[in-house]
């Protein structure tokens, strides 16, 4: 009998799927060939630092090892690279963030991850009137050119079931789960956005936030790492670029729009004003984030044969690989999850009724 079914096979379900298989835990994977993943659609940026305040971000010592160590343990059983380790160009906005930089500058917890600070006009052509930083331990995944792999690896050894889920064939009793011709002890939501629909979830606070993301060519060569300034810009090569995101909280539609293209280019625009540009390509995804910006796993609090693993907003290159771990060792030796991310222990607050 399989021990758990998963539902999702973006970024979350697939590695939860790889370190529970790694494991010999009993599993199938199901998904409707990535048609509702955000992870296809993500640049999947690597940064332990977020924000205009330059916080940093939530166990990111415990979870960005444990990252790395898992990007480098499937390339090297693909032989192929998804991680591109590069530090981040960090250039400040205006004088509040200069100030919160000197304050991070300042805090030792900070400077394994802040270089030196660099003057104005150290990155020129590019628009530094406040000066920039360069973010170590940093970089960004291929994560579309990972999550294929994965399938393939999913398809090869028997545990990916290419169907799109329906909540309302799936049975629970106090002997387990059952959806459709699939049994198995329990079963774990690594749905994304759609858990918004999911009887089970859909009351608790997990929110969607629509993100577009432009490919870009320019007619100069850009830098060689990433820059972030109000957008990121990841370099490509011969002059092209990923570029992003907008945040469309609440939204979930995958629809590209024109002011989201233009809200990113008018932004990379004024980061490199010297650029022209023009757009080659234009995606959208929908993530799913938590109200306290911490991701969630474990079991419903009134149905302990239902798990979710879910949350992981736009860090889940750095988060998910570590709450994985965590959550396999609950599931195969019963170890107790993080209070801060136990979905029993602390799920995300119940929506406000209308």
């Amino acid at each position: 009998m399989t021990q758990t079914l998963i539902v999702g096979q973006g970024m979350a379900g697939s590695v939860l799927a790889w370190e529970l298989h790694q494991h010999g835990h009993a599993i199938r994977v199901i998904d409707d060939g990535h048609r509702t993943s955000a992870s296809l659609a993500a640049a999947g940026m690597v940064n332990p630092v977020q924000g205009q305040r330059l916080k940093l971000a939530w166990r990111i010592e415990d979870c960005l090892p444990v990252a790395h160590q898992f990007f480098e343990q499937v390339e090297k059983e693909f032989g192929e690279t998804f991680f591109h380790r590069t530090p981040i160009l960090r250039l400040v906005n205006n004088e509040k963030e200069k100030d919160f930089l000197d304050q991070r500058l300042a805090d030792e917890r900070y400077q394994p991850f802040l270089g030196e600070y660099e003057q104005p006009g150290a990155n020129t052509p590019l628009h530094d009137d406040f000066g920039g930083i360069r973010i170590k331990h940093a970089g960004y995944v291929s994560t579309a050119q990972l999550l294929i792999k994965l399938r393939e690896y999913f398809e090869h050894e028997g545990i990916l079931c290419d169907a799109e889920f329906t909540h309302n064939e799936l049975s629970v009793d106090e002997n387990g789960v059952r959806w459709r011709d699939l049994s198995a002890e329990r079963i774990v939501f690594a749905e994304g956005f759609r858990i918004l629909d999911n009887p089970w979830f859909s009351d608790f606070n997990f929110q969607p936030n629509k993100g577009e993301i432009l490919t870009i060519q320019s007619d100069q060569p850009l830098p060689d790492i990433p820059v972030n300034r109000g957008k990121w810009i990841i370099p490509q090569g011969k002059g092209a670029a990923w570029c992003g995101s907008t945040y469309g909280r609440g939204q979930t539609d995958s629809e590209t729009t024109e002011a989201g293209a233009a809200d990113i280019m008018a932004k990379v625009a004024n980061t490199m004003p010297s650029h022209e540009f023009k757009i080659v390509d234009h995606r959208a995804g929908v993530r799913c984030a938590t109200g306290d910006h911490i991701p969630r796993a474990g079991f419903h609090p009134e149905h302990p044969r239902i798990g979710v693993f879910n949350g992981f907003g736009s860090k889940g290159n750095v988060f998910i690989p570590w709450l994985a771990q965590r959550m396999a060792e609950h599931l195969i030796t019963g170890a107790s999850l993080p209070e801060d991310c136990d979905f029993r222990a602390r799920p995300p607050r119940k929506k406000r009724q209308a």
